[in-house]
């Protein structure tokens, strides 16, 4: 009779203990701050990040300030940050895209940008220098 009270009552905790089981989620961190400019843009920006070993990113507006902040928290780990013209998304047909003469071009792609993120879990509030 000991076995069958055991047998009920692994079959009723099981289930319940099961779900705890499974793999914690990767840690990640907010990132926001602020870019400065030596020679201020003539246009409106993005900031984009890419990590190097994922090959994830996401992409954020920077504010005339500089300031910025990626709406969703980013994995931990090191990320390679570039700058792209403002896209407007009330716009439906394919437009030319022209590059602020005021940032130089190695900031303009993800090979060439010497702009670094390092995001570590929690808040990460960085400064990035565009020269």
């Amino acid at each position: 009779m000991s076995s069958r009270i055991l047998l009920t009552l692994s079959l009723t905790i099981l289930p319940l203990v099961l779900p705890g089981c499974g793999e914690a989620p990767p840690p990640t961190g907010t990132v926001s701050g602020v870019v400065e400019f030596v020679k201020p843009p003539t246009s409106s920006l993005d900031l984009l990040v890419i990590s190097p070993s994922t090959g994830k990113g996401a992409s954020t507006q920077i504010a005339e300030d500089g300031a910025f902040e990626f709406e969703e928290p980013l994995l931990v780990g090191e990320y390679t940050a570039y700058l792209a013209p403002q896209s407007d998304p009330t716009i439906q047909e394919a437009v030319a895209v022209t590059l602020d003469k005021a940032v130089p071009e190695k900031y303009w792609n993800e090979v060439q940008s010497p702009l670094k993120i390092s995001v570590s879990e929690g808040e990460n509030t960085v400064s990035l220098k565009v020269e």
